[in-house]
C-alpha cells in the first residue's frame, strides 16, 4: 500500500502548519513558590487567573502594527521563525486580561484560519479563555471581547502527542531535544521555564508535518493498520491492539488509544 502518497494528499488542505501556528503555555503561582500538593488549590484553578504566560507567534503572521501593538504590552524574544511574547504578574486577574488583549490583538483581522496550540489546554489552559470560545463544528473558535468571531481556533496536541506514546510535555521535549527547565533560582529563570515550554510545541508538530501528518482523528480498524505500517517503516515499536500489550508487557486493565492523522 502507498500509504505515503495517501499521506501526503491529506497535505493539500494544510490545516496545521508547524510555522503557521500560534503556541501558548500558562503558569499559575508565582515564580517562588512550588507547588506543595492540596495546599495549592487555588493556584491550579486557571479561572482564577495566571501569574504568567508565553505567547509564540510567526513573524510572518504579524504586521509592523499588530508587531508594534503587542511590544509595547508584553516583553519580545525572537526564537528563530517565532516571536515569544510572554508577561509576568502575580496579581493573576491582569495577567489573564493581558492574555486575552494580546489574543485580541492577534486575532482581529485574521485572513485565514489559523491555530492557537496548546499542551493539555483542552483540560487546562483554554478554561482561561473559555468566555471566548465558541464550539464551530469540531473545533473552538475564538471571539472578541464585544462577541465578534474570529478565524482564530484552538488545538490541542496532547492528542498528537499521545498518538505518539508520550503522556507528558516533559517526555516530547527530551524526544524532540528540547529538555524542560525543571528549576529555576530567579523571575528570569522561570520564564525561561514558561517559554521553553512553548518551544516544544511548534518542534513536535514540525516533525508530525514532515511525515505528512496534519490533524488527528480517532482510528478506524482501515486508519489504525495504515499507521501501523508507518511506524514500522519508519523503524519504530508500537502497540496498537490490547492483545498486543497483553502479549508484550505485563499490565492490567485500560486499553490503547490508537489515533491516526488525516487533513
Amino acid at each position: 500500500m502507498n500509504y505515503q502518497f495517501r499521506l501526503n494528499d491529506y497535505s493539500k488542505k494544510k490545516e496545521l502548519i508547524w510555522n503557521e501556528c500560534l503556541y501558548y503555555d500558562v503558569e499559575t503561582a508565582p515564580w517562588n513558590e512550588n507547588f506543595r500538593g492540596s495546599d495549592d488549590i487555588n493556584y491550579l484553578n486557571v479561572q482564577n487567573g495566571i501569574t504568567s504566560f508565553c505567547l509564540t507567534v510567526p513573524k510572518k503572521l504579524l504586521n509592523k502594527t499588530k508587531r508594534q501593538r503587542l511590544e509595547a504590552l508584553l516583553c519580545c524574544r525572537e526564537v528563530g521563525d517565532f516571536l515569544a511574547f510572554y508577561y509576568y504578574n502575580e496579581t493573576r486577574n491582569k495577567t489573564k486580561n493581558m492574555l486575552m488583549l494580546a489574543l485580541d490583538t492577534i486575532a482581529t483581522g485574521l485572513k485565514k484560519k489559523t491555530f492557537l496550540c496548546g499542551f493539555n489546554n483542552e483540560f487546562f489552559d483554554d478554561i482561561i479563555i473559555g468566555a471566548r470560545l465558541k464550539e464551530r463544528i469540531s473545533c473552538w473558535q475564538y471571539h472578541l471581547s464585544d462577541g465578534k468571531e474570529t478565524k482564530l481556533y484552538t488545538a490541542d496536541l496532547y492528542y498528537w502527542c499521545k498518538a505518539y506514546g508520550f503522556s507528558k510535555l516533559a517526555d516530547v521535549g527530551e524526544y524532540m531535544k528540547i529538555p524542560k527547565i525543571k528549576q529555576w533560582n530567579s523571575l528570569e529563570e522561570f520564564l525561561d521555564y514558561n517559554i521553553r515550554d512553548v518551544m516544544i510545541l511548534p518542534a513536535f508538530l514540525k516533525m508530525l508535518n514532515e511525515h505528512g501528518l496534519y490533524a488527528l482523528r480517532p482510528a478506524t480498524a482501515a486508519r489504525r493498520l495504515q499507521s501501523q505500517e508507518m511506524h514500522e517503516k519508519l523503524g519504530w515499536r508500537r502497540i496498537f491492539s490490547d492483545q498486543q500489550v497483553s502479549d508484550s508487557i505485563p499490565l492490567f486493565g485500560g486499553r490503547t488509544e490508537p489515533y491516526y492523522a488525516t487533513g
